[in-house]
C-alpha cells in the first residue's frame, strides 16, 4: 500500500509497519467533531486486524509526553468517543486496541505510577521507540505479531458493545 499521502514521517513508518504484518489500513488523521463549533479528537492512524480495531496515536515529542499517552487512553476509552467514531466509519469493529507509539524516547526503567496504570487498562498499550525499531527488524511475520501483540492479546482488547 502507498502510504505517500501520510505527510508525517513517523507516523508514515508506524503504517508502513502495521501493513507489513498484515494490518489493513483504514484512515489517517481522522477528525472528529465534539459539535459543530468545536473539533474535539483527532487519530494519527486507523487499521483493523482480526476483527480488532487500532487506534494509533504516534509522537515523537519529549516534552509532555506522559500527560500526552495519558490524554490518548483516556480519550479512546470513552464510550461518547467510540461512537463518534463508530458515526464515521460504521463497519468498524466494537473490539479496539488504543496503542500509543511513543518514538520521544525508549522504554524507561521506571514508568511514572498514573502512565503506568492507564496503560495497563484493558485496550489500551505504550510501544516505545527501542521496542518498535526491534520489532520493525524482524522479518518474520507471525513472531513479529507475537512480540508485538502477544500471543492472547484479543482477550486484552476492549469491547464496547456486545
Amino acid at each position: 500500500m502507498d502510504f505517500s499521502t501520510i505527510t508525517d514521517e513517523n507516523e508514515r513508518k508506524v503504517a508502513e509497519f502495521l501493513d507489513k504484518i498484515g494490518f489493513s489500513f483504514i484512515e489517517s488523521r481522522s477528525i472528529f467533531n465534539k459539535s459543530e463549533a468545536e473539533i474535539a479528537r483527532e487519530i494519527d492512524l486507523l487499521f483493523t486486524f482480526q476483527n480488532c480495531l487500532f487506534i494509533i496515536e504516534v509522537s515523537t515529542v519529549k516534552s509532555g509526553h506522559n500527560f500526552k499517552i495519558i490524554t490518548f487512553m483516556y480519550r479512546w476509552s470513552k464510550q461518547k468517543n467510540f461512537e463518534r467514531l463508530k458515526e464515521k466509519h460504521l463497519a468498524v469493529s466494537n473490539n479496539v486496541m488504543r496503542i500509543f507509539f511513543d518514538l520521544s524516547k525508549d522504554t524507561p526503567e521506571n514508568k511514572s505510577q498514573d502512565v503506568e496504570e492507564l496503560t495497563e487498562d484493558q485496550g489500551n498499550m505504550v510501544i516505545y521507540r527501542d521496542v518498535f525499531e526491534k520489532l520493525n527488524s524482524n522479518d518474520d511475520i507471525e513472531q513479529t505479531i507475537a512480540d508485538f501483540l502477544g500471543t492472547d492479546w484479543f482477550s486484552n482488547t476492549e469491547k464496547f458493545v456486545e
